[in-house]
């Protein structure tokens, strides 16, 4: 602990940090959806993360600014990032990816718990499409 405390591996002291020199250093992303992009873009041709962390509600913020953060990101920041990827899955006239692999039935899914039995995982959190495949009790 004291080596985080004191500094340790960070190449300055924690006390000596500030939320600008973050986002000079490029810890932090902040600004309108054509910064956050740009910023995100030049990141993956630096460093090539696989995976970003989006915290909205990394400081104070309202709840309200933190959802249209998230909007925001969703609506202008995700699309332009993923004009030169692979291009959007085909849903098939359902309303979410998350539904579409609910209920494509393609593969045996792992069964979970849920109330006295035991459900398909991959429709769980589908109330539709939930029902109990088999009884299920804890053993005593």
């Amino acid at each position: 602990m004291r080596g985080v405390l004191g500094g340790g591996y960070r190449s300055e002291y924690t006390d000596k940090s500030t939320f600008d020199r973050a986002i000079e250093n490029g810890t932090v992303i902040v600004g309108s959806p054509d910064t956050v992009r740009t910023q995100l873009e030049a990141m993956f041709e630096r460093i090539d993360p696989g995976r970003v962390l989006i915290d909205p509600m990394a400081d104070s913020k309202p709840e309200w600014l933190a959802n249209k953060t998230l909007q925001l990101f969703a609506e202008e920041v995700l699309p332009k990032l993923r004009a030169g990827s692979k291009p959007e899955p085909e849903r098939h006239g359902f309303s979410s990816l998350a539904e579409y692999g609910a209920l494509r039935g393609e593969t045996p899914a792992p069964l979970v718990t849920f109330g006295d039995g035991l459900v398909n995982a991959q429709t769980a959190h589908v109330a539709e499409a939930r029902t109990v495949l088999e009884p299920w009790s804890p053993k005593a």
